[in-house]
């Protein structure tokens, strides 16, 4: 195998002053007459064409976000024999510019049969006085940046503003907060306190019932803009209410804590996938060129039962947040070789297939694989019993205070836990594993039944006895393996003679690189669970 690395990169140098393309090899490679571009030589210079590495979960675990450890290339750019050097390199500036590796079976195979290894942004290029080092950067740090794009101006300073931005002391620079879903108990941001103006979700949302101290208020008219809201006549105890700006004013001044039940996005649209798709087509990302939209909608299919997530005055980051939502369902996002973020849920089909790893691919003959438990509760011992939370109150109220006023019996039930929780189990489990596990899962599902359904797909995952498996193999074999896949692991030890499917959960690449006159090969090792 050969590797070809390209990249952007801007020459500052007073004679070009433009963005410029590298292209650099392994082992010098030029296209042909009829390749796109054609002509083009890569200059052999490159030492390691790369190594990084994928999970879609943290530390060998099943759940939680995902971890991306992208690294580095490594480059010559000391004189070549015929006094030519790359100190060019040294002047670049390249970060934020994309970088791609290529694979090809050797310097005589056409430029059409590559094949993609990696598409990263670069951070930096350190030079010694020998080496060039690009470092790429972590795609996912493009999600761990804030939800919240707008922040308060703190200009409402007295009653005659007819603006809702809060005061310089509260609100001024806080972001303002967004809901998608289905959310209950939702607290208001007072964002004028001079004409009693209450936020619950800048992005828009529709209230199903707004509260005062637990005692629900009369609702009124539905206002198109803003400013019809501001200029309307409340009467006391009820609220008029704009949709669009997911704000209400209310006609009298609160005698406790105004909350409210709220929905966004229509009947139908508020499931997992596409309430994750909404977050970030908010955030600035694009389907297809920044996230896999099909997955999304593959997700949806799965499970379309309504979620919901609140996000207060308080920064939280993109990546969390989206997290969260795609973790009611055992979902997760990762980015692929592209850098375009991909979805899939935690399962392991019983009758999917995928490619076969077995002593024909791996290396070592199977020595170098290693058997190991997972980094999830109780080590990957097989669960009994599987709690799921859902529908959490955004604001938990004290019984006590409730007690004082009108509230129901069933809202300070609901109002006075953060959330609620539903159990599956499997009591005769406990007769074969002695230490056999309770687990919980945190989920944003509106119902019980939908919590309820998600604890029992978990149960029959969980309360089996599953494996991590860390498998090397030579990397002209396993480029094509995508995290999220399912690959058969075949051996002819650890019952495994029939083969059984497991999850790609993690790949770690290290591609060939040069050692003095020799070449050290590439080892991609798949980190699989099932």
């Amino acid at each position: 195998m050969i590797y070809l690395v390209e990249f952007e990169a801007f020459d500052p140098h007073p004679e070009v002053n433009a963005v410029v393309v590298e292209r650099l090899a392994t082992d010098g490679y030029t296209t042909g007459t009829n390749d796109n571009p054609p002509h083009r030589h890569y200059e052999g210079r490159v030492i390691n064409p790369g190594n990084f590495e994928q999970s879609i979960f943290d530390d060998g675990t099943t759940s939680g976000e995902a971890r991306v450890g992208y690294g580095f290339i490594e480059v010559a750019i000391g004189d070549d024999g015929a006094g030519e050097n790359l100190d060019r390199l040294a002047r670049y500036a390249v970060d934020g510019r994309r970088v791609t590796i290529w694979a090809l079976e050797d310097v005589d195979a056409r430029f059409t049969s590559r094949a993609l290894v990696l598409t990263g942004i670069m951070e930096q290029i350190e030079v010694s006085w020998t080496v060039a080092t690009i470092r790429i950067r972590d795609r996912l740090d493009d999600l761990r940046v804030p939800i919240q794009t707008e922040t308060y101006k703190g200009t409402t300073t007295d009653g005659t503003k007819t603006d809702a931005e809060g005061t310089p002391e509260d609100l001024k620079d806080k972001p303002k907060p967004l809901a998608w879903g289905v959310n209950r108990n939702v607290p208001g941001i007072v964002s004028n306190r001079f004409k009693l103006v209450f936020d619950f979700a800048s992005n828009g949302c529709e209230f199903d019932e707004v509260r005062d101290d637990g005692v629900p208020l009369t609702k009124g008219a539905s206002y198109s803009t803003f400013a019809a809201l501001m200029a309307a006549t409340i009467p006391e105890r009820a609220y008029g209410r704009c949709p669009s700006t997911g704000q209400i004013r209310i006609g009298d001044n609160p005698k406790g804590a105004i909350t409210a039940d709220i929905t966004e996005g229509a009947p139908g649209a508020r499931s997992v996938g596409k309430v994750a798709r909404r977050m970030l087509d908010a955030s600035g990302f694009d389907a297809g060129a920044d996230y896999n939209a099909d997955e999304l909608d593959a997700l949806h299919a799965l499970n379309g039962a309504e979620v919901g997530i609140w996000i207060g005055a308080d920064t939280r980051n993109v990546l969390p947040a989206v997290t969260a939502v795609l973790a009611s369902m055992g979902a997760w996002i990762c980015p692929d070789a592209t850098g375009v973020f991909r979805f899939g849920q935690v399962d392991v089909a019983a009758g999917a297939r995928g490619p076969v790893l077995d002593l024909s691919v791996i290396l070592d003959r199977g020595q170098g694989i290693e058997r190991i438990v997972t980094n999830d509760a109780q080590a990957g011992v097989p669960a009994w019993k599987v709690t799921v939370t859902y529908a959490p109150a955004w604001l938990v109220q004290s019984e006590a205070d409730l007690n004082k006023t009108a509230a129901t019996t069933a809202l300070k039930a609901f109002v006075t836990k953060e959330s609620r929780s539903v159990s599956v189990e499997n009591e005769p489990l406990k007769t074969v594993h002695l230490r056999a596990s309770e687990l919980t899962f945190p989920s944003l599902f509106a119902s019980e039944a939908a919590a309820k359904a998600e604890a029992g797909r978990q149960l029959a995952l969980r309360g089996q006895r599953r494996q991590r498996y860390r498998v090397p193999l030579k990397d002209e074999v396993a480029i094509g393996i995508r995290l999220g896949s399912i690959v058969t692991l075949q051996l002819p030890r650890f019952d495994l003679d029939a083969g059984r499917p497991m999850l790609v959960i993690g790949k770690e690449v290290v591609l060939p690189r040069r050692s003095g006159d020799k070449v050290e090969a590439g080892v991609i090792t798949l980190d699989i669970y099932g």
